[in-house]
C-alpha cells in the first residue's frame, strides 16, 4: 500500500473534511475512488463550478 501527501490551504481542508463526514467518506475514500475512476474511465472526472 502506498502513501500520498498533499500540501492544501488549512481552511479548505477543514471544508472538505466536513463535508466529507457529511457524506460517510473518508478523504482516502474519495482519493482512492477518484484514482479508480480515472484508471477505469481514463479521463478526469471535472466538474465547472
Amino acid at each position: 500500500m502506498a502513501s500520498i501527501n498533499v500540501r492544501i490551504d488549512d481552511d479548505l481542508k477543514a471544508r472538505a473534511y466536513l463535508e466529507l463526514e457529511k457524506l460517510g467518506v473518508t478523504p482516502s475514500e474519495l482519493l482512492r475512488q477518484t484514482l479508480q475512476y480515472v484508471v477505469s474511465v481514463v479521463s478526469y472526472p471535472s466538474r465547472r463550478f
